[in-house]
């Protein structure tokens, strides 16, 4: 099985880190916070393996 090299734009990054910012600052909810950017970032680091469960996205 071919793996494949995941890149995360910054602006991707970026956007995650308001969400948790956002859920763990204004609504005081750290936990909740990690949780709610742990879920994507593992399902984006999953594509290394089967690339073809999303759409390619171009900034």
């Amino acid at each position: 099985m071919n793996r494949y090299r995941v890149k995360v734009s910054d602006k991707a990054s970026r956007k995650l880190r308001l969400i948790y910012d956002h859920i763990a600052n204004e609504l005081q909810m750290p936990p909740y916070a990690q949780a709610q950017v742990d879920c994507p970032e593992e399902a984006i680091m999953k594509l290394d393996i089967l690339p073809e469960r999303c759409k390619i996205m171009t900034a």
